[in-house]
């Protein structure tokens, strides 16, 4: 009856889906919804879904949500296990689903359509209380009730919600309502369905760092689909503010702590982190939650963080509620290209931040790539020095730009130097008084500080690696488990060079290197870096 009131409301009905739980009662509905649905015999298809856990329920409704081909679905689980081992029940479920769903949800009760789902042939309680009223009178009379037979409810009526209907955007005909036996006009006020709703957490200061440029990648990735932020997604953000505000240890915990509490508050549909920060404060703690969690912009390679707390059995297969798009650098193919544009070159030194929060980590990866590196580059010898004020900085490049054992310098990620009073040097200052004062060739290992005024990097463009991740945000919002996604480097490096910084240091750069260049930069701009 109810597919048959489907087909009759919803034009070009090619799908629905049924779900059950995974109980005794679920097992018994599947049963006579196969039973039936194979007597009735339809142009419909339909699928019957068993589920034993909430999670596991709200898969397949963001599945049906976010697929064309199903018109309508049958939500029947009316008790599911959390992973806490909790217990959530059919009320709780109903309005989870009806905020989460923009589909026409039919349903078996005339509680269910008073709460907000759209409608459906119902038992008729009345009907079925006039039915147990005779057998009572029966028994009255001295029949024995082992002698009175059990019957199904024998009478069934039509149910709508109208502000669900006119929410979803579904005209019911005049005909069927008419014959409805009750209309519902109003609908419980927590369950007006949302748009896809994301917490992002970034490590940096708003519009900082490797993130910020991440994030817009993963904006526009959204917008090609139609998931515009304030119209169809909405976003709540939290910036950490590990750069230049919250450094310490206790300071960087007590964030991540706030952020946590944020992404309790909102209770998003995803959460994204980006950033080696947000990743161990607030990544880590999320795992195996109830949350969906894509990371991205991270330097350090996931095993690292695996081996805090273990989100992952592997990058092709996760397992766990986490994936994401890694930021790691390119380390070997760059320093490669160096000595290919500098064949001469024998002693480098990468000069690199201690104030960064993750400094113990990134120095001895940057150990680990530099030792492997050496051999195979032909240098003899790489140096690898770590600073972590802005007079230090200095120092050590003036002092290398007269050193004549040393051919290039690169200050790898100069960021959140300090003056002498405590504060935090911007990016940008550190960037324009490197490229107005070294004088040997530098080198980066990203797209955007090649821009900012670098002479040259194998990088990775971390707006494309945010078109990635929005890849994998529009697979989450489709139904899909990021445990089910595998953990993905950036899909491209390239050579990218500045030509304006060649000039300045007075190098002339092969015809052959600008044609293999991915991009070249006709100008610096150091003010904007961050």
């Amino acid at each position: 009856k109810s597919m048959q009131l489907m087909a009759e409301v919803i034009r070009d009905l090619k799908k629905v889906v049924f779900i059950v739980d995974d109980s005794p009662t679920g097992h018994a509905i599947k049963k006579q919804m196969e039973s039936e649905l194979f007597v009735y015999g339809s142009d419909v298809l339909y699928s019957i879904y068993e589920v034993g856990s909430f999670t596991e329920y709200k898969k397949i409704i963001r599945y049906i949500d976010s697929n064309d081909e199903i018109g309508a679905y049958y939500p029947a689980a009316v008790r599911l296990k959390t992973k806490s081992g909790g217990t959530v029940t059919g009320r709780d479920i109903l309005h989870w689903t009806l905020a989460h769903s923009h589909k026409p949800a039919f349903v078996s009760s005339t509680l269910m359509c008073r709460i907000g789902a759209f409608g459906g042939v119902v038992v008729d309680f009345s009907g079925m209380g006039r039915q147990a009223a005779r057998k009572g009178a029966q028994i009255l009379k001295g029949t024995r009730p082992g002698d009175i037979a059990i019957e199904d409810a024998s009478e069934f009526v039509l149910a709508f919600n109208i502000a669900r209907a006119k929410q979803l955007g579904i005209t019911v005909e005049p005909e069927l309502l008419g014959a409805a036996a009750q209309l519902f006009e109003t609908m419980d006020p927590d369950v007006t369905p949302r748009v896809f709703h994301l917490v992002i957490v970034q490590s940096d200061d708003k519009g900082c760092g490797f993130g910020a440029d991440v994030e817009q990648g993963m904006l526009d990735e959204l917008k090609r689909h139609g998931f515009i932020e304030g119209k169809t997604v909405k976003i709540c953000r939290f910036n950490m503010k590990t750069r230049q505000t919250y450094r310490t240890p206790k300071q960087i915990h007590e964030r991540g702590l706030a952020a946590l509490k944020k992404v309790y508050r909102a209770d998003p549909d995803l959460v994204i982190t980006l950033g080696d920060t947000a990743a161990k404060e607030v990544m880590l703690p999320l795992v195996d939650s109830s949350y969906p969690v894509l990371f991205g912009s991270t330097m350090l390679p996931p095993e690292w963080y695996n081996n805090y707390r273990k989100f992952m059995n592997n990058r092709s297969n996760p397992g766990h509620n986490v994936s994401g798009i890694t930021g790691e650098f390119q380390y070997a193919k760059g320093l490669k290209f160096v000595k290919v544009l500098f064949p001469k070159a024998k002693n480098i030194v990468l000069i690199h931040s201690g104030a960064i929060t993750w400094k113990e980590n990134f120095h001895s990866l940057l150990e680990q790539e530099l030792g492997d590196c050496n051999s195979e580059c032909g240098f003899t010898s790489i140096q690898l020095k770590e600073v972590s004020t802005v007079r230090e900085f200095k120092e050590l490049i003036l002092k290398y730009n007269t050193d004549p054992n040393v051919d290039l310098v690169s200050a790898v990620f100069p960021a959140g130097l300090t003056y002498e009073d405590g504060s935090v040097c911007p990016v940008s200052e550190i960037v324009e008084w490197v490229v107005a004062h070294q004088t040997k060739p530098d080198f980066t290992f990203s797209d955007s500080w090649v821009r900012y005024g670098y002479l040259m990097a194998v990088a990775i463009d971390f707006e494309a690696t945010g078109h990635q991740l929005g890849r994998q945000v529009l697979a989450v919002q489709r139904g899909n488990d990021p445990g089910d996604m595998a953990v993905q480097s950036p899909e491209d490096s390239y050579l990218v060079i500045n030509r304006a910084r060649a000039k300045r240091l007075g190098i002339s750069l092969p015809v052959s290197i600008l044609e293999a260049a991915g991009k070249v930069y006709d100008k610096m701009e150091p003010g904007k870096a961050h």
